[in-house]
């Protein structure tokens, strides 16, 4: 069940996961945990009302996806646009709310799931927010991280200038009214030559003056030439949105 099934797969053309396995992160294959589906946003909307702490329906969706634990639903997930005008930049998607009924990881695997469909839509990005309080380790964990530069701020505390991440007030006419943190996460096609130039181009046509979406150092960092070129050179680029 370890390498031997991997060898065996690949020799077929075949995923794990099309015999229902999916490989561990010490390499083994073990039966597949959670299956997802596409439901409506009728039904997602009523699982969101019975699980989340902070329910309230989403009026726009472009994906709804059901997380499922030996065919009993343990979790749902919905994807759309994003709400505001500048990030709607024709790269990036918004997942709108997450809900699971308390299954361990069940949050984790949500939220990679609609990496996988915002990525079929032809997405580079994406972007979602917690609440303050709210740890974000299901983020974490799924890959994401958080816009640090964002929210940072420099306070005086005694000789020293120490930097601080604070959420911004929200706005009293918002939404679920609360401080909330902005998270992303760059899909497959962000990395590569042509991604990196078509989100700076969208950036720049979207009036995006900071927030650049690639992370500072570690592996990301050789994009960001690339993401400046299409930045300062917008015309340059073709636009080539996510779908409708």
């Amino acid at each position: 069940m370890r390498s031997g099934l991997g060898q065996w797969c690949s020799r077929r053309g075949w995923s794990p996961a099309l015999i229902g396995m999916e490989r561990t992160s010490s390499g083994c294959f073990v039966p597949k945990r959670f299956t997802t589906r596409t439901v409506d946003r009728a039904v997602a909307n009523d699982l969101i009302a019975r699980w989340h702490r902070h329910p309230g329906p989403v009026l726009v969706a472009m994906d709804c996806v059901l997380l499922q634990e030996a065919g009993r639903p343990c979790g749902v997930g919905v994807l759309g646009k994003p709400l505001s005008a500048i990030l709607d930049d024709g790269e990036t998607l918004e997942v709108r709310r997450t809900a699971t009924n308390g299954t361990r990881h069940a949050c984790s695997a949500v939220f990679g799931r609609l990496a996988r469909v915002a990525a079929r839509h032809g997405a580079l990005r994406l972007v979602t927010y917690s609440r303050e309080g709210e740890s974000g380790s299901s983020l974490r964990s799924a890959g994401w991280w958080l816009d640090e530069d964002f929210y940072r701020e420099w306070d005086l505390v005694g000789t020293k200038l120490v930097s601080l991440i604070r959420p911004k007030a929200a706005m009293p006419a918002a939404a679920l009214g609360a401080p909330r943190f902005r998270w992303w996460k760059l899909l497959p096609g962000a990395c590569t030559f042509d991604g990196a130039l078509r989100l700076g181009a969208a950036a720049a046509r979207s009036g995006q003056i900071t927030g650049n979406p690639y992370p500072f150092g570690g592996s990301d960092a050789k994009w960001w030439p690339l993401w400046r070129e299409g930045f300062d050179y917008p015309n340059a680029v073709p636009v080539a949105g996510t779908a409708a």
